[in-house]
């Protein structure tokens, strides 16, 4: 697959505190430490993707009644739907095939993403000057200057971030109908400016820096417009449009992106951003789901105290998670630790 098929991922914020042994330990969950980065997923809204793509169904086949005390309903969710992962394949076709942008990471499907690449430690771009400055029909542009600037601000990208690209446009415009129409509907009508995304310069200087995982409030990655690198002649059968642009920046370097996320504006600088794919195509042919020794398909958790017990990361589920102020080579060293290896001994940091 290309895409998760799930339809909600889970990003929360937590603090991390120093025992008076100087031992690591995390602070019971308030709260005020936890951040939903997901959008709901509504029946009265339209959060899918127009043209081909379908509005979930949720079928209750199964009541409180003579035939058991419980109720149970058949959802039926297309993975165009409020927020989604996508991975290199989705733009990127596998390098021996020959077509238009086929590459070396076309052959990353989300099952094979390792476990490392779906975390890292928050770098926030703010693009929230650009909302709603852009014709009908396009998007405002997250510039590599407005990346440049973050970075002013906070500190220089590098290898284990997470960039989330925060404007502000799902909080505003993810409403019901008929206001709803405004999130995705009227800017594919041309009747309304489209979302804030970067374009191939600026999601190209991010993956340069070492960043394997970005995020998006926005519908999609993909910025809508006129292309900015324009092909002439016979390649011109093969133009690529802006939107694919946008994600090919990220696509070459491998990495990964999660879009249609939402309140960005309470998750700080410095969280540890974390989400995790469903593992595999339709079906689950790996069996992911039911597999307890299998990262996928998986919520992150972590024991309290490092140095007491070991770092428990495996509950089957397919969210994710972030904490506040944790840096994420701590967790990377706790996701690659053996189950039998000490995390940390006292007095020292994992």
């Amino acid at each position: 697959m290309t895409r998760s098929r799930v339809f909600a991922h889970l990003v929360v914020a937590l603090t991390l505190s120093m025992s008076p042994a100087s031992v690591l330990a995390y602070d019971p969950v308030a709260p005020n430490g936890v951040v939903d980065l997901t959008p709901t997923v509504y029946t009265n809204r339209v959060q899918w993707w127009p043209g081909g793509h379908e509005q979930p169904i949720i079928v209750p086949y199964h009541k409180w009644g003579p035939d058991g005390p419980w109720a149970s309903d058949l959802l039926i969710v297309d993975e165009n739907t409020a927020n989604q992962v996508d991975c290199p394949p989705h733009m990127v076709p596998p390098l021996e095939s020959g077509l238009p942008n086929a590459g070396y990471w076309g052959s990353l499907t989300c099952d094979r993403v390792p476990i490392w690449q779906w975390l890292g430690e928050v770098v926030k771009v703010d693009g929230r000057r650009t909302l709603d400055q852009a014709k009908n029909g396009e998007s405002p542009i997250i510039t590599k200057d407005m990346v440049q600037a973050a970075e002013r601000a906070h500190r220089p990208l590098r290898a284990g971030d997470a960039v989330l690209y925060w404007s502000g446009y799902d909080d505003k415009y993810d409403k019901p109908m008929p206001e709803g129409a405004r999130l995705i509907v009227t800017p594919f009508e041309g009747k309304s400016p489209a979302w804030p995304a970067p374009d191939f310069d600026a999601a190209e200087y991010v993956g340069s820096k070492g960043v394997r995982v970005m995020g998006i409030d926005s519908p999609s990655m993909g910025a809508f417009g006129p292309p900015r690198y324009v092909n002439r002649g016979p390649d011109s059968l093969f133009q690529n449009p802006l939107a694919i642009e946008s994600h090919l920046g990220h696509f070459k370097y491998g990495a990964v992106h999660t879009e249609g996320l939402m309140a960005l504006d309470r998750v700080p600088n410095g969280s540890l951003y974390i989400t995790l794919g469903d593992g595999g195509a339709a079906d689950d042919p790996m069996s992911s789901g039911q597999d307890p020794r299998d990262w996928f398909a998986s919520i992150l958790r972590m024991a309290a105290n490092w140095c007491s017990r070991q770092p428990r990361i495996r509950e089957k589920k397919t969210q994710g998670s972030a904490r506040t102020r944790a840096s994420s080579s701590d967790v990377r060293q706790a996701l690659t630790a053996s189950p039998s290896a000490r995390v940390c001994s006292s007095g020292t940091r994992p």
